[in-house]
């Protein structure tokens, strides 16, 4: 063979491993979105069994009243009672949870006790029941909030709040809503920025909550300076530098409150992950630079491409998150500690269009698809029952509790680091160093390695300083006997001499 045709067949070959490497790349990329999956400390997509499995979609139709119309917001009681702001529709369907979401009753028309005179919704986007059965509805193109039970009985109505936020411009149109355990309503509102809207315990204004912080980059301090030194004319033409409008909010048992907001952008380009708080009485938040590494090196570089448009809290504290972009569902644990992503945008069952709004009740979530206007219903799975079994173990502080579980997990996925990382906290609390020394190995866990290294370093100081301790006492002993013989030897030659 020549050399110029042995030259060719080398440049075919090349050119032919290129090109299946590529394939093979966009096809592990194509299975990657298809595929449950988490981050490891690579910050690599790391394929994992689902966490949650589909059993069904359901929608008005299946129930028994008129096809959903761009729902909204949904809502789900302690007991089970699932409300559906069913927008377009103009209505509020309750369904069952307790008997796969069976119809109870379609509220339609109200009646004000204070007018004495029947009234109905115009395009609600936000629904909220509190513990008292009281029924909150975010009235949105009658600029309004309503209170009534339910049978649709209005007993308080929340009209615009008489602030200058409020104009011809801007007008009242409450959308997300929420109820704290004191009586106090939360509503995000669309075209306001400075938070939430937060009426009293007896229906008043009170305050703007939790409003999200302008980040000060080099771009908006140059502006500032800029504006600084303008005259009021030329500053009027300049862009205005607020907070991102929040796009949906949540409560938990506890009071605390969870918010999503837009993330801030550059020429259009996002250019950080969405931002998720966990707010306090005073509207502070306490998630604050507590993502974990593994959520926070990973997790934060993918997230820059999502959309995360809302968010359920369940008693354990589990954060179920659906955004649009991708159809994800991502779910965290109370430390923000990334569990798994799964879903992709399609029209298959575990599939989503857009995904408008996510609750959850026991073991099962429920995610409204806006585009589809069905519910898709979705359960723990048994690898996802064995991470919850053994994370709530875990943040318990039952450590011992969470080896057999964790193993479970280990045994459904081995390359889940998050369960290497806790398994090494729980061999260290034990004392069993060693155990712990190869889980953090595994789990790349630098902080967990380096302690169990220490302690085990620790052990093996103090074995070896009873040896040395020991010889030290000897040499000591044996100096002080060879002192002595030494000096009974120099007396007895001096007595000689004499």
């Amino acid at each position: 063979m020549s050399r110029n045709v042995l030259q060719k067949v080398v440049r075919l070959c090349a050119v032919c491993l290129v090109l299946v490497l590529a394939l093979s790349m966009a096809v592990s990329a194509d299975m990657t979105l298809e595929l449950t999956y988490t981050y490891n400390s690579y910050s690599q997509a790391v394929p994992v069994p689902d966490l949650f499995q589909p059993i069904r979609f359901v929608g008005g139709e299946d129930v028994g009243c008129e096809t959903f119309s761009k729902p909204g917001e949904m809502h789900m009681t302690a007991d089970g009672y699932l409300y559906v702001c069913d927008t377009n529709n103009n209505r509020i369907v309750v369904l069952d949870a307790n008997k796969d979401l069976k119809l109870v009753s379609v509220m339609e028309e109200f009646y004000d006790t204070e007018l004495q005179e029947a009234t109905y919704l115009f395009e609600p986007a936000g629904v909220f029941v509190d513990d008292d059965g009281a029924i909150y509805i975010s009235d949105t193109l009658n600029n309004r909030i309503i209170r009534c039970d339910a049978q649709g009985n209005i007993d308080r109505t929340y009209y615009t709040p008489e602030i200058h936020q409020f104009n011809d411009e801007v007008p009242f149109e409450p959308t997300r809503l929420l109820v704290d355990q004191q009586d106090n309503v939360y509503a995000l509102c669309r075209g306001i920025y400075h938070g939430m809207v937060l009426f009293n315990a007896d229906g008043e204004y009170e305050t703007f909550y939790g409003a999200e912080s302008v980040y000060a980059s080099a771009e908006v301090r140059m502006a500032q300076w800029w504006k600084s030194i303008m005259s009021e004319e030329a500053e009027e033409g300049t862009a205005q530098y607020v907070p991102t409008e929040m796009k949906c909010i949540d409560i938990d048992d506890d009071g605390y409150i969870y918010s999503i907001a837009q993330s801030h952008s550059t020429l259009g380009t996002k250019n950080e992950m969405d931002s998720i708080r966990k707010l306090n009485a005073k509207g502070m938040d306490i998630l604050v630079n507590k993502m974990p590494k593994l959520s926070a090196a990973a997790f934060k570089g993918a997230a820059v491409r999502l959309n995360m448009t809302d968010l359920t809290v369940d008693d354990d504290g589990y954060i179920t998150i659906v955004e649009t972009t991708t159809g994800k569902l991502l779910h965290f644990d109370k430390e923000m500690n990334l569990l798994g992503m799964s879903g992709s945008i399609g029209y298959d069952l575990g599939q989503f269009q857009v995904p408008s709004a996510v609750e959850q009740y026991g073991d099962r979530i429920y995610v409204m698809d806006q585009s589809t206007n069905k519910i898709t219903v979705m359960e723990l799975s048994e690898f996802g029952e064995s991470v919850h079994k053994a994370v709530s173990a875990y943040h318990e502080g039952y450590y011992d509790q969470t080896v057999e579980p964790w193993n479970e997990v280990i045994s459904l996925s081995a390359n889940y680091e998050f369960a290497y990382t806790c398994l090494g906290n729980a061999y260290l609390n034990k004392g069993d160093y060693k155990q712990a020394l190869t889980c953090f190995e595994l789990g790349r866990d630098s902080t967990g390695y380096n302690e169990a290294y220490k302690q085990l370093r620790q052990i093996a100081i103090r074995e070896v300083l009873i040896y040395v301790i020991v010889a030290i006492l000897v040499l000591v002993v044996a100096l002080a006997i060879i002192r002595k013989i030494v000096k009974a030897i120099k007396i007895k030659k001096s007595k000689v001499r004499r």
